[in-house]
């Protein structure tokens, strides 16, 4: 239960009103709010004198990669897991302590199963936040550029957004850029600009890499693809978004040329010469 066990023990097993509880995740949660997310958590709290014994049950509930099965199944079986405990159910927990409306900063998700401190503003029950973390599934880090508004408040103008996991690492660059990295594949996507503040960002330009392919795209306003190029180690192809017209060279069947309207080939001197032959229909 980490460092903080001690600590969780101690308060689980009290049934005195608290501003900071224990809990344990059990869902993450994103909330939109102005095109912006929000992170958030579901937990549980435990009202029991073995909170170990919750915690486990609940970690084989959760199918939980953290016990193994033969532990899993002894928890379950046991008389122990069986009885009845009090558990509180509290969603929309903010991962930080937000005061003016603007989620900036380091932003920890906790790992689903794992143990959490959770502190009350005000001590209202509605507004929670995570204090304290056992184990942390990824991390964001979010920087704001702000400026003034007319009522002399402050509100960010531009946004960067750094989203880390074992998996993966995504950049989001306010509403002009974003990217994503992971083991396989790195992808660069360009957006239109919001045409109001309700409206869907749409994606202008797609340009994505993995070990064996290279792949551009655009798209129109109505993200409607317009044109894509696609290079691996076997040929390259390019054409428009209907494929009605489209150029491949293979290093195997040489190089199409497609075209449902006219092809204009224009030059002082046109040679053509095959080695073996020449077919024009």
């Amino acid at each position: 239960m980490s460092e903080i066990g001690d600590i969780i023990k101690k308060i689980a097993s009290s049934v005195d009103v608290v501003n900071t509880f224990p809990a344990i995740v059990t869902a993450h949660g994103v909330i939109e709010e102005d095109n912006k997310k929000k992170y958030t958590i579901s937990v549980r709290k435990l009202i029991t004198s073995n909170p170990e014994m919750e915690y486990l049950k609940l970690q084989a509930k959760l199918d939980s990669t953290y016990i193994s099965e033969d532990l899993k199944n002894k928890v379950l079986s046991s008389d122990e897991s069986n009885r009845k405990y009090n558990p509180i159910e509290y969603h929309d927990v903010r991962l930080k302590s937000v005061v003016n409306g603007i989620e900036e900063g380091i932003i920890l998700v906790p790992r689903i199963g794992s143990w959490v401190l959770v502190s009350l503003i005000d001590n209202i029950t509605a507004h929670t936040y995570v204090s304290q973390y056992s184990e942390v599934d990824r991390v964001i880090l979010r920087l704001n550029n702000m400026k003034d508004t007319n009522g002399g408040q402050k509100k960010p103008e531009e946004f960067v957004d750094i989203n880390l996991s074992a998996g993966s690492l995504q950049l989001k660059y306010g509403d002009s850029f974003h990217t994503q990295i992971s083991k396989e594949q790195l992808t660069f996507d360009f957006l239109y600009p919001k045409e109001d503040s309700d409206s869907d960002q749409k994606k202008q330009s797609t340009l994505s890499f993995s070990k064996d392919k290279l792949q551009l795209n655009f798209m129109d306003k109505e993200a409607k693809e317009v044109f894509k190029s696609t290079f691996d180690s076997e040929k390259v192809v390019i054409q428009t978004g209907d494929e009605k017209k489209k150029v491949v060279l293979s290093s195997e069947k040489g190089i199409n040329l497609i075209s449902d309207t006219d092809i204009n080939i224009k030059g002082k001197t046109v040679n053509i010469e095959g080695t073996e032959a020449i077919n024009l229909n």
